[in-house]
């Protein structure tokens, strides 16, 4: 099983999404879009897992959902991709706040799974939801850090609850995505 851990999105920030995907459509010659039902912001990439470290998985799981607070998510209006190269290997969304909460939860999540076994990534974790690859960019609008990457659709805010873990695999060439289960955060600071 190939599995990673994510938020899930809110709806609305799906539809603005969607917007922004018809937006894109008149920026680029050619794009492959990240389906709407693909769309999240990984937390931790596991890899492939056998289905036996399921349980310990989300037994682990449980118990960080369950020693974290829900926190809000604000998302960028800007496209970004990882290099300034055209066509852009991945095309994405960042995240603009809250920065710490949701990296103290990436960083948990990470150091419990390491202790499990999976190896961690080297790279610095950047939070974003992926939304096109291989964007061949019309000549006029190719990614710079200027504001010829901001985009009109305005993506809401989403308060972040609960992670979950996922599945995926490979369908009639299709990449489809499976939640295995969902690990709700505790709903107050309050003890009980």
């Amino acid at each position: 099983m190939r599995l990673f851990i994510a938020v899930e999105l809110e709806k609305d920030v799906i539809d603005a999404l969607c917007s922004l995907h018809e937006e894109l459509k008149g920026k680029a010659d050619e794009m492959r879009f990240v389906p709407l039902q693909n769309l999240h912001l990984t937390l931790f990439f596991l890899g492939n897992t056998p289905e036996n470290k399921l349980a310990e998985i989300s037994k682990a799981l449980q118990s960080l959902g369950e020693n974290n607070l829900p926190f809000k998510l604000e998302f960028s209006n800007r496209l970004e991709t990882f290099d300034a190269k055209n066509p852009a290997r991945v095309v994405w969304v960042g995240v603009k706040s809250d920065l710490p909460a949701l990296r103290k939860l990436q960083a948990m999540i990470a150091a419990t799974m390491h202790k499990m076994g999976f190896l961690r990534t080297e790279k610095t974790y950047i939070p974003h939801i992926t939304v096109g690859r291989d964007v061949h960019f019309k000549d006029e609008y190719i990614i710079k850090c200027n504001n010829n990457n901001m985009f009109k659709a305005k993506i809401p805010q989403m308060l972040v609850e609960k992670i979950s873990l996922i599945e995926s695999s490979l369908e009639n060439g299709k990449r489809i995505y499976k939640t295995l289960a969902r690990f709700d955060f505790k709903l107050s600071g309050k003890q009980e």
